[in-house]
């Protein structure tokens, strides 16, 4: 007798660790994780928001305004002010949703990218001599340096991330074994196109 069972491709990841009252501080008050702090992705995160803040004051007190090197460094700056405060305090833990790590990596990436990106533009139109605006242009491109750093100390979690992802999700496949037929089902309504992949196993 030959039975189908059907498992639809769906992604999942380990749950959280149990929650436990201790690393939140007494009475659900908000601590700082000096762990983080003293870590180097956490001394990395409090160089990028001072190189961040030089940039603008270079900017500020140079001729030409730079205005995309301008917008990426405050953006950037905030967005890592942002994470930077829930990742160094019990934030952290309270909101496990979220894989603050695997964020850090994608920020900092983009960060990279857009701080590398608005350099070059900035350096192809900088004019003769040292002043404040060539100091933002170095600064910039440090700080797109820093950034790459902290990508490359991240990506371990982020890859790790990935594979668990995939390992959970082939892992009720390779459980039930037998001979394996994937369908995919296409559903169109209008301009949305839906597709759903589903997963028979024959025994």
């Amino acid at each position: 007798m030959e039975s189908a069972r059907q498992f639809d491709d769906i992604a999942t990841v380990d749950p959280p660790p149990p929650y436990r009252p201790s690393d939140q501080g007494q009475n659900g008050s908000i601590t700082l994780d000096l762990d983080y702090m003293k870590s180097i992705p956490g001394m990395l995160k409090a160089i990028e928001m001072v190189l961040y803040i030089i940039i603008l004051i270079c900017v500020g007190v140079g001729i030409h305004a730079w205005i995309h090197l301008r917008g990426v460094a405050i953006w950037a700056l905030i967005w890592t002010i942002l994470l930077y405060g829930v990742m160094a305090t019990s934030v952290r833990e309270k909101i496990r949703v979220i894989h603050w790590s695997a964020s850090d990596f994608l920020s900092t990436g983009l960060h990279f990218m857009m701080m590398l990106i608005a350099s070059i533009v900035a350096a192809t139109h900088a004019g003769r001599g040292i002043s404040a605006d060539d100091a933002a242009i170095a600064f910039g491109f440090i700080t797109a340096a820093v950034c790459f750093y902290h990508c490359y100390l991240r990506y371990p979690d982020f890859k790790s991330l990935v594979d668990r992802a995939q390992a959970s999700r082939h892992s009720t496949t390779a459980q039930a074994g037998g001979q394996v037929r994937t369908t995919v089902t296409t559903v169109q309504q209008g301009d949305v196109v839906t597709e759903r992949t589903v997963t028979t196993v024959h025994q």
